[in-house]
């Protein structure tokens, strides 16, 4: 099976110095006004992305830098309640479980906490 990606043409080579970051790449490109993306075929069984998983033992025991966004399986095992705080700001505690048993805390503040809160909202099931 050929799977299908893009060519990018003009753009920029930037410095990647934001906060928080979805790769630890030094550098992003930048999409510019002229910047075209067209498709191509490209090489068979190649995969469209690629994750970096991180264990939630991993997490737990500080293995992790703090500005590199990670993905992790698990489930959400717990639901705290939605609250705001002094500064105004909406906040969403609740934790994650793997497959294993092992539970992390995570947590959610506003438009993030917002949109997480109306899907629960909408769910029917538990």
């Amino acid at each position: 099976m050929k799977l299908s990606t893009q060519t990018l043409q003009n753009f920029r080579v930037q410095k990647y110095d934001t906060k928080f970051k979805w790769t630890d790449h030094p550098y992003k490109l930048m999409f510019i006004s002229g910047t075209k993306v067209s498709p191509i075929e490209t090489i068979p069984d190649m995969p469209l992305c690629g994750f970096k998983f991180k264990k939630i033992t991993e997490i737990k025991s500080g293995n992790f830098r703090e500005d590199l966004l990670v993905d992790v399986i698990g489930v959400v095992h717990e639901l705290g309640s939605p609250h705001t705080t002094m500064g105004g700001k909406l906040k969403f505690a609740f934790t994650i479980k793997d497959l294993s048993a092992n539970v992390i805390d995570c947590c959610l503040w506003d438009s993030l906490a917002a949109h997480f809160i109306d899907y629960l909202k909408i769910r029917t099931d538990s």
